[in-house]
């Protein structure tokens, strides 16, 4: 059975052979086009960057299905319709998130949330990651889920213009 965990789970397994570079043990989980696009770019990051790709599953703070598609290709007379399912996840992620709700002490009455102390104002610690997910679906094939797009990035940089 499908659920968002299992989603979850994958996230934080490939993250953490992102950022340790290992790019080859991402084969099986995420497509050969995808390694290729990572492997173009991974490079260019710096060491900082690279750390900044892991993610531990506590500090996925919220995350939803973004988009969901289906993908019909016709296959030619009298051979069977491929179908596959595509799942757009997108993972709201805030470094040490546990610990920071644990430090606020008025916790109980949520007046953090109105508190002037901006979460925004530590944006190194606030990441968004997107995560595309393939699968067959065409009746007879066994397939599991594979990542086929990868997508990283920190809002905070976009806006202090890094």
């Amino acid at each position: 059975m499908l659920s968002l965990h299992t989603f979850l789970k994958a996230l934080v397994s490939v993250s953490e052979d992102l950022a340790a570079g290992n790019l080859k043990s991402l084969s099986g989980r995420v497509t050969q086009d995808c390694i290729t696009q990572l492997s173009l770019n991974f490079h260019k990051l710096s060491l900082k960057q690279k750390s900044g790709l892991k993610v531990a599953l506590s500090d996925i703070f919220f995350s939803f299905p973004y988009q969901l598609g289906i993908i019909f290709q016709p296959q030619g007379e009298g051979k069977v319709e491929r179908m596959f399912v595509e799942i757009t996840m997108c993972y709201h992620i805030f470094r040490g998130f546990e610990e920071y709700i644990q430090d606020k002490e008025d916790i109980r009455d949520n007046s953090f949330i109105h508190q002037k102390t901006d979460v925004y104002n530590d944006s190194d610690r606030i990441a968004i990651a997107n995560y595309r997910f393939i699968r067959e679906f065409t009746k007879g094939v066994n397939d599991d889920w594979t990542i086929n797009i990868i997508n990283h990035f920190k809002p905070g940089q976009a806006v202090e213009g890094n």
